[in-house]
């Protein structure tokens, strides 16, 4: 029974490892929801939670684009000031105590000549994170090429549900921070492996030690 016990426990610890890589998090390019303009893009209103799916719409207004300039992954993404400041929230079951990394493709509005600045935040129980990012006025960026760079941040499940948004932090005129391709995946842990490492060298001790018994 101690030995099945112990295999049982290393077994959890694996399974539990699994079952955070499938948090329930959905749409994470953006390519669901409403149709579109081909090579165009239509503003949503704040409070809307139908026309993206699995994103409710927060602040003013984002602007949802589709073709109207290069998509960091498929055909669409986020402007996230459409006739204002605006932003996305998404919320999705995650593990407790397990620490997940979001990433997701910045760019800019190139019409616009300010610095653009987002902030992306999680909740998550009685735990949060909150990172700010900018995308320089000096950036080269085009519509035929975004220039999309790859960012993250972390978090720890402090419940059993999250909430992720992205907020503009550029509160006047339509050209604000895009956004696309999120994603959101538990980090692995380290301390699996010496945890199943550490199941093993019992087993291997408990029968020793019976052999010495006999």
């Amino acid at each position: 029974m101690r030995i099945s016990a112990l295999v049982a426990t290393a077994g959890l610890l694996f399974a539990s490892a699994t079952a955070a890589n499938a948090a329930a998090f959905t749409n994470g390019d953006f390519e669901k929801g409403i149709d579109l303009p081909p090579g165009g893009f239509a503003t949503v209103m704040g409070g809307d939670s139908s026309s993206i799916k699995g994103w409710t719409v927060i602040g003013n207004s984002v602007d949802y684009v589709d073709g109207y300039w290069q998509a960091g992954s498929g055909e669409r993404s986020i402007d996230l000031n459409g006739m204002g400041a605006g932003g996305l929230s998404q919320t999705f079951d995650v593990v407790t105590g397990t620490e997940y990394m979001v990433r997701f493709l910045m760019s800019g509005n190139p019409d616009g000549a300010d610095t653009q600045f987002l902030k992306a935040s999680v909740n998550s129980g009685a735990n949060s994170s909150i990172a700010v990012f900018a995308w320089p006025s000096s950036a080269a960026n085009t519509r035929a090429d975004m220039d999309w760079t790859e960012v993250f941040f972390t978090f720890t499940a402090g419940s059993s549900s999250a909430t992720l948004t992205f907020e503009s932090f550029f509160t006047s005129g339509f050209f604000g921070a895009a956004i696309d391709n999120v994603s959101v995946v538990a980090v692995p842990l380290p301390m699996a492996l010496p945890l199943f490492g550490a199941g093993l060298a019992a087993l291997g001790l408990v029968s020793r030690r019976r052999k010495q018994a006999a």
